[in-house]
This record gives C-alpha cells, sequence and structure tokens, in this order.
C-alpha cells in the first residue's frame, strides 16, 4: 500500500502567487531558520566560536605548529552549525543547507606562503563550487584571511556571552553544539545559558 499525503499539502493559493501549501512552508522554513544567523552579530556569535577553531587550525599548518599533521580534518555536524560558519564568513547565500552538504577549506602553499580556498559542495553528482571570499582574492592568503575575519571570532565564549544580551541570544534559549576534529582534537559544547550569562561551556580542550 503507497501512503500518499493529504490534499491540502497540494492545494495552490492564488493570492500567494500560486504556489501550493508544501513551497509555502518550505520558505517559512527556510526563513525561521536563517534568522538565527543572518546579520553579522548574529553569525559571530553562533559561529564565531566554529570559525576561530578552523582559522586556528588553518594558523597552525601555515606556520609548521600542528601538532600530528594530517592530511585532512573533518568535522561533522547539523545544518545549524554549518550556517553559522558560512554566515560568519560571509558566503551564505539565505538558503538551507541540503542533507550531506560540505563545506571544504583547502589550504595550499605555494613558492612564498599558503593561501585558503572555500568550496561547498550541495549536490553529490557535482563537484563543489568555489566561494567568493570579500575583501580577498581568490586563492586568498591564510595571513590575509585571519585579518579579514578577526571581529568575528569567539575565542572565549563565556565572555562573549555575558556581553551579548540582545535579541541575537535569547538567554533562556536551549541550544547544544558539538564539534570534534581530529589532529588536534578539539571538542566543545554550548548548553544552556541564563539570564545572568552564565553558561556551561566547555571550552577548547585538547583532547
Amino acid at each position: 500500500m503507497v501512503e500518499k499525503q493529504p490534499q491540502w499539502v497540494f492545494k495552490h493559493w492564488p493570492q500567494y502567487n500560486d504556489r501550493n501549501t508544501l513551497d509555502i512552508i518550505s520558505e517559512l522554513r527556510q526563513i525561521q531558520r536563517n534568522t538565527k544567523f543572518n546579520s553579522a552579530v548574529k553569525a559571530k556569535v553562533m559561529g564565531g566560536h566554529v570559525l576561530y577553531n578552523w582559522l586556528l587550525n588553518a594558523e597552525r599548518v601555515a606556520n609548521g605548529t600542528m601538532k600530528n599533521p594530517k592530511k585532512m580534518l573533518l568535522y561533522s555536524s547539523h545544518d545549524g552549525t554549518l550556517l553559522s560558519l558560512m554566515y560568519a564568513l560571509g558566503v551564505a547565500n539565505d538558503r538551507l543547507v541540503p542533507y550531506a552538504s560540505s563545506f571544504i577549506m583547502e589550504i595550499y602553499k605555494n613558492a612564498s606562503n599558503y593561501e585558503i580556498e572555500l568550496l561547498f559542495r550541495n549536490d553529490t553528482t557535482k563537484p563543489p563550487y568555489p566561494l567568493t571570499i570579500a575583501g580577498c582574492e581568490l586563492p586568498c592568503s591564510a595571513e590575509k584571511m585571519a585579518k579579514l575575519y578577526g571581529d568575528m571570532l569567539v575565542i572565549n565564549y563565556d565572555e562573549q556571552q555575558a556581553c551579548a544580551r540582545t535579541e541575537v541570544a535569547n538567554l533562556n534559549e536551549k541550544f547544544h553544539t558539538k564539534l570534534k576534529s581530529d589532529g588536534p582534537s578539539y571538542f566543545f559544547v554550548v548548553k544552556e545559558l541564563d539570564c545572568d550569562g552564565n553558561s556551561a561551556l566547555n571550552s577548547f580542550d585538547a583532547l
């Protein structure tokens, strides 16, 4: 037996450009999700800690201080972590990221320095496409990229949260984010925040 969707799912609404119910709901979901990240302040609060870890690892590769250097560091996350990082970097397009999407940072060594290229893959049948970094020609040098995003980094999350008493960070909202990388391995957890600005954060620790 084939289970079918109710007819109202496919009902068309003339007052909304003749779109069907599913399309309208999908658009509302997209707007609701992206409003958590779509300003500079929100992007920093939500994605600045992940961005700090990304650029810290890039810096360690460039200056040769990476412990147990690996060819690749792989992060596994939910869509919210991916969106927050893309908004923090200014490369988001206000769309939801599909399942199994990949956000890639490649680091190349040329004759004089290290260069970084950002790529996004949202279709398994097509190669990833490069993302433009505002204020930096592709490929962007690791040194210049670190300077460009210095103001977006969250190094001490407790201090950042205590100062972020705006609508950006609803301090009664519960959210849980995990990030783990290998070589060196880092893990952080952001737990419930209260109205006193307290946070149950485990800061970056080498595992």
